[in-house]
């Protein structure tokens, strides 16, 4: 008999509801124990809602609640499941739960509800990573794609590719078994087929890739000279004083990191350190952090002064990123009015980089780069279709591999004596899209999956 689990699914805090939420084969008798009915209600029937009050081992009065009980297998783990409705405050939920543990159930681990819904095949492991990423998605459009997923779209997706794949395989065994004395096997049909999952394939594994920032974020570095208006620009696009600005050059020595949502994008902006030469041993390690970060961003924001020449070393920095990863943004034009250097502006221009003119102080163009840092975050691809399945990185990884066995049948289609490399191929193609759904899993991905999640989910 497996064991009874409870915790808390509501974030601690001062809130409206706390709720407390226990599955397990003793869930209604711990929950019933320690509940006591404002009408005196005797029997607790499933999927109700019921008033009244929970009592400690005391028989002290915690709270005044709302109870449901919802038994297996139609619950969310698939097992009976109580769950307390108090009022929000971190101490009388705590002292609720406490009461729960008393009467005999665990605190459950991270993730523990959602892997009971999938051990029980309340889910298919898609769907459990789906909740994941609406719990925790950064951005609307995120939302979206997980909303997909849940809904069962890319489990659809494999299961119709895999219902194909055992076609396939079914012709190559009766090939195998047969041989000559059997008409089915088309190589050139097989090869068809074959070609068209794989374009599929390609297909979830390219969504994944236009599609990761508007799920997972994206990094934009602040770059550029000393005092050429970063942090301006930092706090013109947050709306906000987020970092000191003075005239006094190199004021900021370390990072500074703020996260804010462009056109439902959750993007990462981080000030640096402007880069000069230095003998400063604070500055100069400030330098090297920003130069750092430069490289593992998504985009680099390459901030100047429009009326002064830029140094070359700020020239240098782009060789860290790709052209089309990089903004130029010509600062100050309130200052300048637009008397900028004919040579700089030139420079982003043979070096394919796009510019942008903007002022800090005065929000001018401040709207339209943050459209750029969206368009090129994103590729154009900020309003993707409807229904668009996009596949997690755990998801595509399997993607990937199931590729390459397809890529390898491709080349061995037309060789008989090698039938039987071909059928491992395609029996190994299955078992990675069965690593996506769940189907087959080892105890190692439950455990990256389900320990991402909250505890109380």
């Amino acid at each position: 008999m497996k064991d009874t689990i409870c915790a808390i699914s509501t974030p601690l805090g001062q809130g409206g509801i706390g709720i407390i939420r226990i599955s397990g084969p003793l869930a209604l008798s711990i929950g019933a124990s320690l509940f006591k009915s404002s009408k005196n209600i005797t029997q607790i029937k499933p999927y109700r809602l019921y008033h009244g009050y929970i009592k400690s081992s005391k028989g002290v009065i915690l709270d005044e609640v709302l109870i449901s009980y919802m038994p297996g297998p139609g619950s969310y783990t698939g097992e009976d499941v109580f769950e307390i409705n108090c009022h929000g405050g971190p101490i009388v939920v705590k002292a609720v739960l406490e009461e729960v543990v008393k009467k005999g159930a665990r605190l459950a681990k991270p993730g523990e509800f959602t892997m009971r819904a999938y051990l029980n095949n309340k889910i298919d492991l898609s769907k459990a990573e789906a909740i994941l990423e609406i719990i925790s998605c950064k951005g609307e459009k995120g939302l979206f794609f997980a909303s997909t997923k849940l809904s069962g779209a890319l489990k659809q997706k494999i299961d119709s590719i895999k219902d194909r794949l055992k076609h396939i395989m079914a012709q190559v065994v009766a090939e195998m078994d047969f041989d000559e004395d059997i008409e089915e096997f088309d190589p050139i049909k097989i090869q068809r087929d074959v070609g068209a999952i794989l374009k599929e394939i390609d297909y979830l594994i390219e969504n994944n890739k236009r599609y990761s920032p508007l799920m997972e974020g994206a990094k934009v570095v602040l770059c550029g000279e000393v005092n050429a208006g970063k942090s301006s620009i930092l706090n013109s696009i947050l709306g906000k004083e987020r970092a000191i600005v003075t005239s006094i050059p190199g004021t900021t020595r370390d990072f500074i990191e703020e996260t804010i949502n462009i056109h439902g994008i959750p993007v990462k902006i981080i000030d640096t350190a402007g880069i000069r030469k230095s003998q400063d041993e604070i500055e100069i390690m400030g330098v090297k952090k920003g130069l750092e970060l430069i490289k593992e961003a998504d985009l680099m924001l390459l901030v100047f002064d429009i009326s002064k020449d830029i140094p070359e070393e700020v020239k240098e920095v782009i060789s860290l990123k790709e052209k089309n990863k990089i903004i130029g943004v010509a600062n100050k034009i309130d200052i300048s009015g637009l008397n900028h250097k004919i040579d700089d502006i030139n420079f982003f221009k043979q070096n394919g980089i796009d510019l942008i003119y903007v002022s800090a102080k005065t929000g001018e163009n401040i709207n339209q780069l943050l459209d750029l840092i969206a368009e090129k975050i994103t590729g154009n691809n900020i309003e993707p279709p409807a229904n668009e399945i996009v596949p997690n990185l755990r998801q595509t990884e399997q993607l990937k591999l199931a590729r390459d066995e397809l890529s390898a049948i491709l080349n061995l289609i037309h060789t008989h004596s090698e039938i039987d490399i071909l059928y491992t191929h395609l029996e190994n193609t299955v078992k990675h899209l069965q690593e996506i759904t769940g189907e087959i899993t080892t105890e190692d991905v439950l455990d990256r999956v389900f320990s991402s999640f909250c505890i109380g989910k």
